[in-house]
């Protein structure tokens, strides 16, 4: 087999807009140029327009469906309406768990048998542990001391971050914690006011908020 990764140059944003643009024009424009047999679209949608390939889609979870509160409105049209509109004809679905396998049965009616379950994982060999010099010139550049406590991901209602910073501070208090919290992400939709709760907690000094990295 051969296999190719179809990226773009344009810089594309977070936005819906932006993925709806990638996923419905660039996509299937370098799809068909490349004359493919089967595209698998890693990011839960497959483009609308299909060419003469067969189509594999990745869904990694319904939140929309399950706690659509936690996502702007815009989000849950994209999550709820056009996901599984143009999901309809692929030819398998690959999910991460038998959690969202049973969610794509009860709120998007998709058969069984075009359900995967293949759990999020890889070969040691694709893991390379960057020496001690680069670890070390990555925590000055963003001035971590160590040992820290990491968070990445979207600084969201929905990741409960509220509630991280609350047990850290417990920590700290009644553990004597030596480490720093890190939370390594954008400023997502409903930024929650984490800011006004480190001053709260007095953990300014010890919560480090490094956007997106």
């Amino acid at each position: 087999n051969q296999y190719l990764l179809l990226g773009t140059q344009h810089r594309l944003g977070e936005r819906t807009y932006d993925r709806l643009f990638w996923e419905n024009f660039l996509l299937p424009i370098n799809a068909a140029r490349e004359h493919i047999d089967l595209l698998h679209t890693p990011a839960f949608a497959a483009p609308l327009l299909n060419g003469k390939w067969h189509s594999v889609v990745t869904i990694h979870d319904l939140i929309a469906k399950v706690f659509p509160g936690h996502l702007s409105k815009t989000s849950r049209w994209y999550w709820k309406t056009w996901l599984p509109f143009v999901n309809g004809r692929a030819a398998r679905i690959m999910v991460d768990s038998n959690c969202t396998r049973e969610d794509l049965i009860r709120y998007l009616r998709i058969a069984p048998g075009k359900i995967r379950v293949i759990y999020l994982a890889a070969s040691e060999r694709f893991s390379k542990k960057g020496s001690e010099r680069e670890i070390q010139s990555v925590c000055d550049k963003f001035a971590i001391r160590r040992p820290y406590i990491l968070f990445v991901g979207n600084i969201e209602p929905r990741k409960n971050l509220v509630r991280a910073i609350k047990a850290f501070g417990r920590l700290k208090k009644r553990r004597k914690l030596e480490h720093q919290l890190l939370l390594v992400g954008s400023r997502a939709w409903r930024y929650p006011a984490i800011d006004q709760l480190m001053m709260e907690l007095d953990l300014q000094a010890c919560v480090r908020v490094l956007d997106y990295v």
